[in-house]
């Protein structure tokens, strides 16, 4: 089984295209978007419109001519931090179609022996989208605001009151205890929005780690075959890395640019032969010792 993973296309209709096209001609059974699937272009309170219209205009057609020549591949979608409440909910009706799979909180088959399931929110972040947003622990402190925190409420977007908006919800930490979880005996795939922390893979780029310690934790508890993250585009450019071990669990962020696809090919029955990213090319097990920087490597296993 072959899938195809990318993430943080952001209404990228050129990075679409790239990566439907290369799912056919490079022979996917799968693709995987990991989250901010949708625009950021225009004026800041016309964005949920804009939204809206990508998913009616492009995407959901798009989808659908995808599907038309391709009906035996599967297309799995999750939503990310800077993907409005209300276009999710039109995605969520295009998926009860049959169009997609839609992974928040849900749980679906990927080829014969395979599960799949998506958790899409992250921890704080200095943007002012706070919907998908929790705090990462039960323990962790309300962040400081450094710019104005807004939520949808219907069709409009509405400034809203931080520390309410983080204590009224669960942390990640509860909520991914709750997350559904694959028949004892079955592989397990993870598509989660926000990298786990202390891996390389969530490095932005003054350096600092930026990734869920709570997403981290549940990591090494469960320890699925692969998890699949976006959210830090640079990660992979600074730390050198776009796949990290965490005990026996291979997870992954391919970064993303607005110019040039970043995405990974892989088999979850070989990943180390079959793992190889469409800019850094193929995972090498003799490179710093199994593919992944050393650091990585060390921080990431329990």
């Amino acid at each position: 089984m072959r899938l195809l993973f990318s993430s943080d296309l952001h209404g990228n209709i050129p990075l679409y295209e790239e990566l439907l096209r290369l799912a056919e001609e490079e022979g996917a059974d799968a693709v995987i978007l990991g989250g901010d699937l949708l625009p950021l272009k225009g004026p800041f309170y016309q964005r949920i419109r804009e939204q809206i219209e990508f998913v009616s205009s492009y995407l959901g057609p798009a989808l659908e001519d995808f599907r038309s020549r391709h009906p035996h591949k599967g297309l799995y979608l999750l939503h990310g931090n800077t993907d409005w409440l209300p276009a999710v909910r039109l995605l969520e009706q295009f998926a009860q179609t049959g169009l997609f799979h839609f992974l928040h909180g849900t749980i679906h088959s990927v080829g014969g022996s395979y599960r799949i399931a998506g958790y899409a929110h992250v921890p704080p972040t200095p943007f002012i989208m706070k919907e998908f947003e929790r705090l990462d622990l039960r323990t962790s402190p309300l962040p400081v605001q450094q710019t104005t925190p807004c939520c949808s409420n219907g069709s409009r977007i509405v400034v809203v009151n931080s520390d309410e908006h983080f204590r009224s919800r669960p942390s990640i930490e509860e909520e991914l205890e709750t997350l559904v979880k694959p028949p004892e005996g079955s592989g397990s795939l993870y598509v989660l929005h926000s990298p786990p922390q202390g891996t390389g893979l969530d490095v932005i780029t003054s350096g600092e780690p930026v990734g869920s310690r709570a997403i981290r934790n549940f990591i090494q508890r469960r320890q699925p075959r692969v998890t699949l993250h976006g959210h830090v585009h640079e990660a992979p450019a600074v730390s050198g890395v776009y796949a990290s071990l965490i005990g026996k669990t291979l997870c992954i962020n391919p970064g993303q640019t607005p110019t040039v696809l970043h995405a990974v090919f892989f088999d979850p029955d070989d990943l180390p032969g079959s793992l190889e990213h469409t800019v850094y090319g193929r995972y090498s097990p003799n490179h710093a010792d199994g593919g992944l920087d050393a650091a990585s490597r060390e921080q990431g296993e329990p």
